[in-house]
């Protein structure tokens, strides 16, 4: 793969500069060049090869291009074809090429190259000008079509208007859309309109494209049409068209991250905040005329924050919204989002406690102790409803309708992980009473890994393998049916973890963990990936795989969790690797867990007092 980017245009919030940063944590090889500026030498090399004069002959001008193009091999290009259009170079058919270092030193034309640019500009008729600057509004590519829109042209027109500009080499042009060959022209065009003034432009291209296109071209174009609107968002003022813009961005920002581009999507949302702060006049009847809007607004923000790892803001966000909900479920799917963020946050009782309360707000009857032995009472109540019924016939149970319990089995299920690293018999009784919701409301296909922890509690008190390992065969089924590559991914590492050792040789388990990161990765499930590379960390050391190979993935892993803030996965990680430090001798001494990369007594005050 080869790739190129303008580091002036790609900052730390970039997905370019994210995908290299993690290529670096993943300690993948790959080779990064940077195209510096050309040093006075090589402007001299280049000088003497076009003007096939001696490296005296062009010294003075050499270091006149070097000073005033900064050795940007666009701008060198750019200046000595000025200078020629200029008859400040000429060439002779006596002598070569000549010039006079005076005469061009006079020049206020030559002074630098943004003058220069400008003034390629300037030298086109009116009209012409105009389709540049309404194409710079556009960014560095824009379609003749849209030019069409803003100007009232038809398309050949717009085209013979533009054609000088393409002969100069300002833009490029190809089937339909233009280009502009440098950003330098891009910022000259864009800065003739006076900055007071640029606002309300964008403003005006965004209704006029707006009303132009059609429901099914929009939805190829959201991302346009958001940069014209949200360049002029304060003036807007009218609800209606601040409903619009609301639903534009937020349709902008579940694109960005379905792609993972979370910072990006997070800035779309964060843009129309000014129209919901609690102070405006409009909020309640943004809330009151337009609540499914508004709360799929607040979800996708508090998601994207999580996602962002803006942890604290993102909590605030779910409980300042979750008080405006209407209802049980739409308040319980908003608190649902704070479950996982408790886990990442290692806040066990904190996501037990919400989900307990989420249970209770959707009237379902859930104990908040005992749950060793409430657990035979789930235990009886499934053998009962499991009467005359064979574990692959489930698989054809109907998908629950009622929201109350697809929230309350959805909840269960995100609880379960961290329940088991919490308190086991909380685990238990919440595996079994999924499972039996399920059995008595119908399936979940995107919420199914139920029935792989129901799986392991069949190894655990009746050694049932067999069946236990169809139960994992069948969560594993219904997320395959649901087609959510994240949903398979969870049900791969819950076969892994709890079933396919017990039925088959742990290579096995070991295959369906990787099978697990990749599903989980094309579904942007970090908190899932985490938890299998945590498994990978211990079952390839039981299996035998060297122990070099393992430490030196252990160090990947340990920046993969430090980048994503999952602390829980990160302290069980950093507490194996040590285990393996020293069994492979690379501790200080064989009493002691201590090496140069933690101290035992640091970690032990990590993992003992936990955030929240």
């Amino acid at each position: 793969i080869i790739g190129s980017y303008r580091s002036n245009e790609v900052g730390p919030d970039h997905p370019v500069w994210t995908f290299i940063k993690n290529l670096k944590n993943d300690k993948i090889s790959f080779d990064q060049l940077e195209l510096k500026p050309l040093p006075e030498k090589n402007i001299k090399e280049l000088c003497t090869d076009t003007l096939k004069k001696s490296v005296e002959e062009i010294s003075d001008l050499a270091y006149v291009i070097e000073e005033k193009t900064g050795g940007n091999p666009f701008f060198v290009k750019l200046f000595l074809n000025n200078l020629y259009a200029l008859k400040l170079i000429r060439f002779d058919e006596e002598s070569g090429w000549q010039w006079d270092m005076g005469e061009i030193l006079s020049q206020p034309m030559t002074e630098n190259v943004a003058i220069i640019i400008s003034n390629m500009i300037s030298k086109f008729d009116k009209d012409t000008r105009e389709l540049i600057i309404t194409g710079s509004f556009m960014g560095n590519n824009f379609q003749a079509d849209d030019l069409s829109i803003f100007k009232g042209l038809e398309k050949n027109t717009i085209e013979k208007l533009l054609q000088p500009v393409v002969l100069s080499n300002i833009l490029s042009y190809k089937s339909g859309t233009y280009r502009f060959v440098h950003d330098r022209f891009l910022e000259t065009a864009y800065s003739v309109e006076k900055k007071s003034e640029r606002p309300r432009r964008h403003l005006q291209m965004a209704r006029e494209l707006y009303q132009a296109l059609s429901s099914k071209v929009l939805e190829n174009r959201i991302f346009d049409l958001i940069e014209q609107y949200n360049h002029g968002i304060e003036l807007i003022t009218d609800i209606e068209e601040k409903i619009r813009v609301i639903n534009l961005n937020l349709q902008g920002a579940i694109k960005a991250k379905e792609s993972l581009a979370f910072n990006i999507a997070l800035q779309y949302l964060e843009k129309v905040l000014q129209f919901l702060s609690d102070d405006k006049p409009d909020i309640s009847i943004l809330w009151q005329n337009h609540y499914e809007l508004m709360l799929e607004y607040y979800r996708q923000y508090a998601d994207l924050l999580f996602l962002n790892q803006r942890f604290s803001e993102s909590e605030n966000v779910i409980k300042k919204a979750s008080m405006r909900a209407q209802n049980a479920v739409d308040s319980g799917e908003l608190k649902y989002l704070l479950i996982t963020q408790y886990v990442f946050q290692n806040r066990q009782p904190d996501a037990i406690r919400t989900t307990i309360e989420i249970l209770h707000g959707l009237g379902v009857d859930f104990p908040v102790n005992n749950y060793a032995k409430l657990l035979k009472s789930e235990l009886l109540l499934n053998r009962k409803l499991m009467e005359g019924r064979s574990v692959s016939s489930l698989f054809d149970l109907p998908e629950i309708k009622d929201p109350r319990y697809r929230l309350a089995i959805k909840t269960l299920n995100r609880t379960l992980i961290v329940s088991w690293f919490y308190d086991i018999d909380i685990c238990r009784f919440m595996t079994v009473k999924a499972v039996n919701k399920c059995l008595q409301y119908g399936n979940i296909a995107e919420y199914s890994d139920c029935y792989c922890w129901f799986g392991g509690i069949i190894n655990t008190f009746f050694q049932k393998y067999d069946i236990g390992h169809e139960y994992g065969q069948l969560g594993l089924k219904l997320a395959i049916k649901s087609k959510n590559p994240a949903i398979i991914g969870v049900n791969l590492i819950m076969l892994a973890t709890l079933l396919t050792g017990w039925v088959k040789h742990i290579r096995y388990a070991i295959e369906e963990y990787n099978e697990s990161l990749n599903y989980s990765y094309q579904g942007g499930d970090r908190q899932w990936m985490s938890y299998t590379k945590l498994h990978l960390t211990i079952e390839q050391f039981i299996a035998g795989v060297p122990i070099n190979e393992i430490l030196e993935k252990n160090v990947e892993t340990l920046n993969f969790l430090k980048n994503i803030g999952n602390e829980m996965t990160w302290s069980c990680v950093t507490g194996t690797s040590m285990t393996q430090w020293n069994l492979s001798g690379r501790t200080h001494d064989r009493s002691t867990f201590n090496n140069q990369e933690t101290a035992e007594i640091t970690f032990l005050q990590v993992v003992k007092e936990p955030p929240g």
